[in-house]
């Protein structure tokens, strides 16, 4: 995959789906605007009653790869020049900030907040759609989800 913006709108969309037929506002949308946003939440549109931001604040490789064994294309060199390890997928852990900002009211930032981290606790896995060069425009990618803090080195 070579833009990471095709995961943070996947996301969206799943929060976007869970807020239009939530229970907390008895299986229909919010009485009142939510933008759910990938940009930073100190960036506020200010185009809705309450803003969701769901921010991508820290990339880094997927530590669990890093000593996996090569395949068997890896091992043999792809040809003249190329190195083995271009064979490899890049696996990456994409670490997500979700925050809510309401102009009026907490109980809005907190209901969307709720009603956002439920949506992405039960998708846990989710495709994804990765464009790729023909004959094949889309490969079918699927990601992990885990709602979790960093540690404090991270």
């Amino acid at each position: 995959m070579h833009d990471l913006s095709i995961v943070t709108d996947t996301l969206r969309t799943i929060i976007n789906d869970a807020l239009a037929v939530s229970p907390v506002w008895g299986g229909g949308p919010p009485p009142f605007s939510v933008n759910v946003s990938g940009q930073h939440p100190e960036i506020p549109t200010g185009a809705s009653d309450c803003e969701l931001s769901l921010y991508l604040f820290h990339v880094g490789p997927d530590k669990s790869l890093a000593n996996s064994f090569w395949s068997q294309a890896a091992q043999s060199g792809g040809g003249v020049g190329k190195q083995p390890v271009a064979f490899e997928p890049l696996g990456l852990d994409l670490w997500y900030m979700l925050s809510a900002q309401a102009q009026t009211s907490y109980q809005h930032e907190q209901q969307v907040l709720s009603v956002a981290m439920q949506a992405l606790h039960e998708h846990g896995t989710f495709p994804i759609a990765t464009p790729t060069p023909l004959p094949n425009p889309v490969t079918p990618s699927q990601a992990t989800l885990v709602l979790e803090s960093p540690t404090f080195d991270e």
